[in-house]
């Protein structure tokens, strides 16, 4: 598994602050990972973001809604699955993906906790997933941005491209996994496998 090296988040939109925050309340409320924009940015993508994104399992989710019910804080929910909290600084997601690819999210959480993946923020480790499970996520949404991040993801030298796919092909599937070398190739990596219609010709 491949992590972000220790990295420390960019003060735009007091970053760190955020993923303080979000991981006091995940932490407590039964654990989780750093995923999305800030994810990336730990990666050294120097590319901008206004929130911070957490992936978290739905009984986690549940449990940061109850306490911040509790504390007489708004909360909305989020139609991917999940919570976003909104402060002063910005938002704060919760994803747990139940409408979605669930134990994607899991596995990730999971590979974060044991790869001890993590950045810094205002002096404290918030995990996040490691590099190869970002990638896999990153098939998930598929919006202009997540092209942009994917490409950045994918020419990471320290990227474990076989290990990526191979979460993709498992949680995603074999045409998610295609399009996925797709773009490796298009990113220059010399490990993707070629294209099938290549070798037919």
């Amino acid at each position: 598994m491949t992590g972000p090296k220790g990295k420390t988040l960019s003060r735009a939109v007091d970053l760190p602050g955020l993923a303080r925050r979000g991981w006091e309340l995940v932490e407590q409320c039964g654990g989780g990972a750093l995923i999305g924009g800030a994810a990336v940015q730990a990666y050294g993508h120097d590319r901008a973001t206004k929130d911070v994104d957490f992936a978290v399992s739905r009984t986690t989710a549940a449990a940061i809604e109850r306490t911040l019910r509790d504390n007489k804080a708004e909360s909305k929910p989020l139609k991917i699955g999940g919570l976003s909290l909104m402060t002063a600084e910005g938002a704060i997601d919760f994803i747990d993906r139940r409408h979605g690819p669930y134990a994607l999210f899991e596995e990730a959480v999971g590979a974060a906790v044991t790869a001890a993946t993590y950045v810094q923020a205002d002096g404290v480790r918030v995990p996040v997933v490691p590099l190869e499970y970002l990638v896999a996520l990153k098939m998930v949404g598929v919006r202009t941005q997540d092209e942009a991040d994917l490409d950045f993801l994918l020419r990471r030298p320290e990227l474990d491209y076989r290990e990526a796919r191979d979460v993709v092909t498992r949680h995603l599937g074999e045409v998610v996994a295609r399009y996925l070398d797709r773009a490796a190739r298009l990113a220059g990596r010399v490990d993707a496998p070629r294209d099938y219609e290549d070798d037919a010709s």
